[in-house]
């Protein structure tokens, strides 16, 4: 911008010498010139204001699915609301991702307080793991359900997952797929979490 400006007044500066009205013409390129670059910048906020305004109407909409799938109202929801909007600003996702991660946890019927206390494993095994947000949140849902692990236990199934996928030719939706049999029976049979993602 800042080349593109003076550039831009060394044309004008050009103009103004190889006219026979000197000042005058300069005066007035220079008007014309600082006009041009004042409507770009106008035309530019009004795209980011746009884009904003898209944003947060995206934002609105995935948490308001959360609240529709929970239930959550008043002081529930707000607490959805401010967390999504939290991990926006602490975490790599944006706090729009943050809702649709949330939105796979409510429909694998989580409360509020378990959605708030399994929000930041799921997003710290996305981030770990590189993998699709929603995916990653339904794995560890799916999982979680599987070998009646609570809520509080995100955070270590998280780290298992995480861990087997970076010791083992695995990644974590080729463990998710593979729970998906082998939970249920792991779990019946009394073997941990920790077992079943390491047996051979």
């Amino acid at each position: 911008v800042v080349d593109e400006v003076s550039g831009g007044l060394k044309n004008v500066g050009d103009s103004a010498e190889k006219s026979s009205k000197g000042v005058s013409t300069f005066q007035i390129a220079l008007g014309n010139f600082v006009s041009n670059i004042a409507i770009r910048a106008i035309d530019k906020l009004k795209e980011m204001a746009v884009e904003t305004f898209n944003v947060g109407k995206a934002f609105e909409y995935s948490i308001s699915k959360v609240g529709a799938i929970t239930g959550a109202t008043g002081n529930d929801f707000k607490k959805l609301r401010d967390e999504a909007i939290n991990m926006g600003k602490s975490t790599i996702f944006t706090a729009q991702e943050s809702a649709e991660a949330m939105k796979y946890m409510a429909i694998a019927g989580w409360k509020t307080e378990e959605i708030l206390a399994g929000i930041k494993p799921v997003l710290d095994l996305a981030a770990a793991s590189g993998e699709d947000l929603a995916q990653v949140s339904d794995i560890l849902t799916d999982g979680m359900t599987a070998f009646g692990i609570s809520a509080q236990g995100a955070g270590r199934f998280a780290d298992v997952l995480t861990a087997a996928a970076l010791n083992a030719n695995t990644d974590v939706g080729k463990m998710g797929e593979t729970f998906k049999y082998v939970a249920p029976i792991a779990n019946s049979l009394g073997y941990s979490i920790e077992y079943t993602a390491t047996a051979r």
